[in-house]
């Protein structure tokens, strides 16, 4: 049993070996991936990996683990083709995207941050989250972002709402890794503190955090603007909960980071556009639909999917306003829109549903 211990160590030891190596390995095939962009190359370069694999096997000692060794290069090359192709693909993506975006909110939000991810600075803010939507639809603005799901706390539901009534289409996704910072003017202390100010997602991310605090929560609209708010107030008991780049920005002092419960947290945005975009590379589609009143018909209605070989990715239903007891289905489905086991499947549920909208195909950047 001692010896069985001892191996297990040194397997232990190699596997950490092994994954900084594969990190490392990873990371050259992402600086190789961007030169092939800058060159116009395409990922896959089939005599060089052949070449590669050649190499690889003359440097073989041990004949008897020559399968094992070659299955093993074959799948680490195939992985580093993952890694460059998701380069390329966000690349081209944001290259299709390119224009005008809004966002709600004030500049230091999360919503500013995922804008500028996309779009660097040909961005510009309003304040609700209506105001994004009917920016697009008038053309005011080439492209809106607007959060749609948080990691902890869930969906959005009023942005779900909004876009199932609007005449917008979803064209892309982000995340973006939410990390919240109590904030406060400069001098402040935490003994100080009596108000803070965040928007009501905020409040409840930072939920343990804020448990044994005696503190009155203020709603905002957007985090960075309870920041804005609090350095224009110039008070030392007002404080917000926002990110560092916000206080950076409004200058105020960060007492304390990383405050959020959930230290993976990460909310994900949406792209909106006034017109689908139907690219080859998409991956997801959206849509939502409403089904009969009858008993059994959400499962008639997911047997459809099934049947045809369709993901479902998330469901959420919602009220169908002024329709007591009655739904309104949101759904994402993974693959592309022009795939024919998805057409078929939402040409079936088109005919069995009482209301259907298609919302978008598309895919992370």
């Amino acid at each position: 049993m001692e010896n069985l211990e001892y191996y297990r160590a040194e397997i232990d030891k190699i596997d950490t070996e092994l994954i900084a190596l594969m990190e490392k390995r990873m990371d050259v095939a992402k600086s190789i991936g961007t030169i092939k962009i800058k060159e116009g190359m395409q990922v896959l370069d089939a005599s060089r990996e052949q070449k590669v694999l050649r190499s690889r096997m003359e440097k073989v000692s041990e004949k008897e683990y020559e399968g094992v060794i070659e299955e093993f290069f074959v799948k680490v090359m195939a992985l580093s083709r993952g890694v460059q192709q998701k380069l390329m693909d966000s690349y081209n993506m944001k290259k299709a995207l390119e224009g005008r975006a809004v966002y709600q909110g004030v500049d230091g939000g999360y919503g500013s941050i995922a804008a500028s991810k996309i779009f660097g600075e040909n961005i510009y803010n309003v304040k609700t989250f209506e105001n994004v939507i009917e920016a697009v639809e008038k053309g005011e603005a080439d492209y809106g972002v607007l959060p749609m799901e948080n990691s902890t706390t869930g969906s959005i539901t009023d942005v779900l709402d909004m876009l199932c009534m609007s005449d917008v289409y979803i064209v892309g996704e982000t995340a973006i890794k939410v990390e919240h910072s109590l904030l406060v003017n400069k001098g402040a202390n935490i003994e100080d503190i009596t108000d803070v100010y965040s928007h009501e997602q905020g409040f409840f991310q930072c939920r343990e955090f804020l448990k044994d605090k005696n503190w009155n929560l203020n709603t905002v609209v957007n985090t960075a603007v309870g920041a804005k708010s609090v350095k224009e107030s110039g008070d030392k008991t007002k404080a917000a909960i926002a990110s560092k780049r916000a206080g950076k920005l409004y200058d105020l002092d960060i007492l304390s980071e990383g405050i959020n419960s959930g230290k993976a947290n990460s909310t994900r945005f949406v792209i909106i556009s006034k017109n689908p975009q139907f690219g080859e590379g998409a991956t997801k589609a959206a849509l939502s639909f409403s089904v009969p009143h009858v008993s059994g018909a959400l499962v008639t209605a997911l047997e459809i999917f099934a049947k045809h070989g369709v993901n479902l990715l998330k469901i959420e239903s919602r009220p169908v306003i002024d329709r007591m007891g009655e739904y309104r289905f949101f759904a994402e489905l993974e693959g592309n829109i022009g795939d024919e086991n998805m057409i078929k499947a939402v040409e079936e549920l088109k005919k069995y549903a009482t209301g259907y909208k298609y919302l978008g195909n598309f895919k992370k950047i």
